[in-house]
């Protein structure tokens, strides 16, 4: 095994295991798919950002746009990472 000094990817920004629920779906509230970027799901959370704020601007969307960010909100809250 490598020694972690000579790791090129510091663990300093990588989302680290014990994030906090409560914080990621605050983060979700304001914006839709940052909690799941908080626990380290980049991908899903750009999914979530890219539909839900491509939803509502569009009128006869945003009923759609509102369910999606609370199930959003709710998914950040329940999201629990994959262990190492």
């Amino acid at each position: 095994m490598t020694d972690q000094s000579d790791d090129p990817y510091p663990r300093c920004w990588v989302a680290q295991k014990s994030s906090n629920p409560a914080l990621a779906a605050l983060l979700s509230l304001f914006l839709p798919g940052s909690g799941q970027m908080y626990q380290g799901s980049f991908i899903q959370g750009f999914i979530w950002l890219a539909t839900i704020l491509l939803c509502y601007p569009v009128d006869f969307l945003r009923p759609l746009a509102i369910g999606l960010h609370l199930l959003c909100i709710i998914a950040a809250a329940l999201f629990n990472m994959e262990q190492e």
